[in-house]
């Protein structure tokens, strides 16, 4: 793993925030559904939205550090359809889901948001 030094000629370029007409400007919007397979199409489906590099972890653990330290804020994940998501997942939904309840209890500015269909 590389890392720069603060400020250094040869440091990545920080993505700007994902906005879109139904946040607020300047939060980033992670929007997750019903649709993943496995736990991994989830992590990727996190690090796409909120601009992580190709090197971050694909596990639990590495989401969870990017989300408490590797991202600014502030951050609204929005999981819709949790019961399918649930039935698809299984208990890597529930592991997932709790991982994100514990991001939201360590930072102030991450909201979560979990629905169901209507």
């Amino acid at each position: 793993m590389k890392w720069w030094p603060f400020g250094s000629d040869d440091e990545p370029e920080i993505p700007s925030p994902v906005e879109t007409e139904d946040s607020p400007a300047g939060v980033k919007l992670c929007r997750l559904d019903a649709s993943y397979d496995t736990r991994h199409e989830v992590y990727q489906s996190i690090y796409d939205q909120l601009g992580a590099e190709d090197w971050a972890g694909k596990n639990l653990d590495a989401v969870y550090d990017f989300l408490t330290g590797m991202v600014e804020g502030p951050i609204e994940v929005r999981w819709h359809d949790i019961k399918k998501a649930e039935d698809q997942l299984g208990g890597d939904w529930v592991r997932i889901a709790d991982m994100l309840r514990d991001v939201a209890m360590e930072r102030s500015d991450f909201t979560l948001t979990l629905t169901s269909a209507s």
